[in-house]
């Protein structure tokens, strides 16, 4: 039997937030592996820092070909109910805040504010609010929070969750 090797797919990253670390040199059949930068394993970026950077910028332009096309649906001449484009807004935008959440724990404040705009922008056309509505109003008309009271809940889900399996350990 043999076995297929993609040379594509074989990356390897090293995390550590260490200024320099000395790459490891790995094999696999005797062929190395390469070290990359940046390793994207089921839509997620990895950095090598854990910064989560790289994998922000990427969701933000994401989210962004999602805003133009919710632009063009809230247009006047379409006419699109506003609980209509919410539900669109949460079964798009939200749902990628959600896959990576509990990933994002470990993220600096800063990095996760970028992306709180892009979804307010999302709100704003839904509901077609005016660019100056302060946040506060924004979230009571559209019945949603703050992505970062969000993330937190989903990471208190996840917890709970865990503590609830029957043989969860503190080490596992």
């Amino acid at each position: 039997m043999e076995i297929v090797h993609l040379s594509r797919k074989k990356q390897s990253n090293n995390f550590s937030r260490k200024r320099s670390t000395i790459p490891p040199f790995l094999k696999i059949c005797d062929k190395p592996i390469p070290e990359v930068k940046r390793l994207k394993i089921l839509g997620i970026i990895f950095d090598p820092n854990i910064t989560w950077k790289n994998h922000i910028n990427y969701l933000r332009q994401k989210e962004f070909k999602y805003l133009n096309a919710l632009k063009a649906l809230s247009s006047t001449k379409i006419g699109t109910r506003s609980d209509h484009l919410l539900n669109i807004i949460n079964a798009t935008i939200r749902s990628i805040f959600d896959y990576e959440s509990q990933l994002f724990s470990s993220s600096s404040n800063s990095n996760r504010q970028k992306r709180e705009p892009i979804y307010n922008a999302a709100l704003r056309l839904a509901l077609g609010l005016p660019r100056n509505t302060p946040l506060d109003i924004l979230r009571a008309e559209s019945m949603n929070g703050s992505i970062n009271n969000h993330y937190n809940f989903l990471c208190q889900k996840l917890i709970t969750k865990q503590i609830a399996l029957k043989n969860w350990s503190p080490n596992a």
